[in-house]
């Protein structure tokens, strides 16, 4: 492996970055954020998230959940195989989470002083959320939290604190709304591990589902819904506008995942839409915010 690929992209695991910045900027575009610190704040964000990703993969492996057959190699997330295959060893994967960090808060910084001290409770909350994922979150059936925590709410607060105000109904309810198909589809995830996870004492709804029978199509049909519902409260609470509802558009791919996702032959591809459609549902929710 390429050192500089894996430290450059590998390790921090791009794939999950439409995640966070439809997410920093709809807090922006909630708040009117000037734009210089929302760019500062959007950048600081993305290095925290590739810090969360290094500190995961090294955690992974120090604690042992990834010495033995580790987890099923997926071509959006090559990024916890580089220990195993001797593309970095364990202290430079660290160093790796550590100088993304670094990177964060120099960014934070620049935008604290562009904008508000404010950003920092965003900042801080995804810092816990995501360095606790690996070592308790799971261990806790709590892994999703960090999908609607994280990426969801704390990214929406980092965006709308660059404003210099905080108001934490709006960015809890929209944090959520604009985060719930994300945090789904870590379930359709770990679904190709589940049986290692559950031997390995890993709690996450990918091995509930293995464990009830619940079929996976019933469960992305019901975190659809939950989606929608969420959304509808954001605008019926005024938390987001009407326009945001325009994210309908995105069912179709929502739909081709829930067929794709019906079958472990075609489960790759069913969750390559579901991915299209979660991102491309995010970024209209934040054209409709922009729109009002």
């Amino acid at each position: 492996m390429n050192k500089l690929y894996v430290h450059l992209w590998s390790l921090p695991r791009w794939f999950a970055a439409p995640a966070v910045v439809p997410a920093v900027a709809l807090g922006a575009v909630m708040a009117g954020a000037p734009f210089a610190p929302t760019v500062l704040v959007c950048l600081s964000a993305l290095a925290l998230m590739a810090s969360g990703h290094s500190l995961n993969t090294f955690t992974d492996w120090v604690t042992g959940v990834d010495k033995e057959g580790g987890s099923v190699e997926k071509s959006y997330t090559d990024g916890s195989q580089v220990i195993r295959h001797g593309g970095a060893t364990p202290a430079e994967v660290f160093l790796n989470a550590f100088i993304w960090f670094l990177i964060a808060l120099a960014l934070l910084l620049l935008a604290a002083s562009a904008g508000s001290n404010a950003v920092f409770a965003g900042f801080i909350l995804g810092a816990l959320l995501g360095y606790s994922y690996s070592p308790v979150l799971k261990y806790l059936g709590l892994p999703e939290l960090l999908g609607i925590g994280g990426f969801g709410i704390a990214s929406v607060m980092m965006g709308y604190a660059a404003s210099g105000a905080l108001d934490l109904f709006r960015v809890v309810v929209a944090g959520f709304a604009i985060s719930v198909p994300f945090a789904v589809s870590w379930g359709v995830d770990q679904l190709y591990d589940a049986k290692s996870d559950v031997k390995r004492g890993v709690h996450n709804i990918g091995g509930l589902l293995l464990t009830t029978g619940l079929p996976v199509s019933t469960y992305i049909t019901l975190g659809v819904a939950v989606t929608y519902i969420a959304l509808m409260y954001a605008i019926l609470t005024g938390a987001l506008s009407r326009s945001t509802f325009m994210a309908i558009l995105a069912m179709p791919l929502f739909v081709i995942c829930i067929a794709g996702v019906h079958s472990p032959e075609t489960r790759e591809k069913g969750v390559r839409y579901g991915l299209a459609g979660i991102f491309t549902y995010e970024v209209l929710v934040l054209a409709g915010q922009a729109i009002g």
